[in-house]
């Protein structure tokens, strides 16, 4: 019904702020940052899944559980290969083990046993009948591991050493990657700004990685004008942890719009109707932070089309009010 009543506009709005507004409420709720990367993240990775590569170039094909529940201790298992040697034949091996999501740091112990062939001697050496692994899965990338190794060769004479291995990072796999919900109008910025719950749509867990919004595009901000106390909508430029509250995909809260003396004032000197998009584009950390991949974009709008309504969306998922 409220729809009804609102002149056809698109909407989608989620960090269109201006640079009054500091940032989302949900930066100060310690959950993420003004400024990311974020610190400290205290949520562990949710999962090993995947193709690592060791420091040799040995390949491990390991699976845990994609989706767990809670922080809890999982079954790891899988296949690894050693590395290639010249004149050796490469050998396979079986993995089992646990993921163990201590904070803040996720850890892996497993083995590596019963090589396919049997170890021979080659390549001036011979492979181990075992290799153990501990190692850390460190949170915000969840695609890096750091570690020890203990292998164990025929005849009971075994060797140590420093263990790193690295696989590509997961993204998003379903459509589309991100959902916005709103929640609620936040009363401590006048009940006109909306609360947005992010989550990610994919078949894994991504407790334990961060993402953070960047500029999609150039914003435009039609109620703004020269001589405003306020400044242009723009993006903050905050960050958010994945699983904070909930361990899985989701992330809260985008705090979207104007604030109650904001849209008074552009009331006040008669700048209805108007509206503010800014382009957003969501990022994901990767490789301890030191990079990101770009996972999903959208409009953020907010929207005065009168004095009495107000709107906001994120990502074209909206949301009307009257005010006051």
């Amino acid at each position: 019904m409220i729809l009804k009543l609102i002149p056809t506009v698109t909407l989608a709005l989620a960090a269109v702020i201006s640079t009054h507004f500091v940032g989302g409420i949900s930066r100060l709720q310690g959950q993420g940052c003004s400024a990311p990367p974020c610190f400290p993240n205290t949520v562990p990775c949710a999962h090993c899944t995947g193709l690592w590569t060791d420091g040799p170039g040995g390949t491990w094909n390991l699976s845990s559980n994609n989706n767990p529940p809670t922080q809890s201790v999982y079954t790891v298992s899988g296949t690894a290969e050693s590395a290639p040697i010249p004149g050796c034949q490469k050998r396979t091996y079986t993995v089992t083990g646990t993921i163990t999501h201590n904070i803040p740091f996720a850890q892996l112990n497993i083995t590596a046993s019963n090589p396919t062939p049997p170890p021979a001697t080659c390549g001036g050496g011979i492979h181990p009948t075992t290799v153990q692994v501990t190692a850390t899965l460190p949170n915000n990338s969840c695609n890096t591991l750091s570690g020890t190794w203990v292998n164990t060769f025929p005849g009971g004479a075994t060797g140590s050493g420093s263990f790193s291995a690295t696989k590509p990072a997961d993204l998003p796999d379903l459509s589309p990657p991100e959902s916005s919900t709103p929640r609620a109008w936040s009363s401590q910025y006048g009940g006109t700004v909306m609360q947005y719950q992010g989550d990610i749509n994919a078949t894994k867990s991504f407790a334990g990685r961060q993402v953070f919004e960047a500029s999609g595009g150039t914003a435009t901000d039609g109620c703004w004008f020269p001589a405003s106390n306020y400044g242009p909508a723009q993006l903050t430029g905050g960050g958010w942890y994945v699983g904070h509250y909930i361990y899985g995909n989701q992330w809260n809260d985008d705090y979207v719009g104007y604030t109650g003396p904001q849209v008074q004032y552009y009331r006040l000197f008669m700048r209805t109707p108007c509206q503010a998009v800014v382009p957003q584009e969501m990022r994901m950390y990767k490789n301890g932070t030191s990079a990101s991949d770009p996972y999903s974009s959208g409009d953020l709008i907010y929207n005065l089309p009168d004095n009495t309504w107000v709107g906001t969306a994120r990502n074209g998922v909206q949301a009307w009010r009257t005010y006051p």
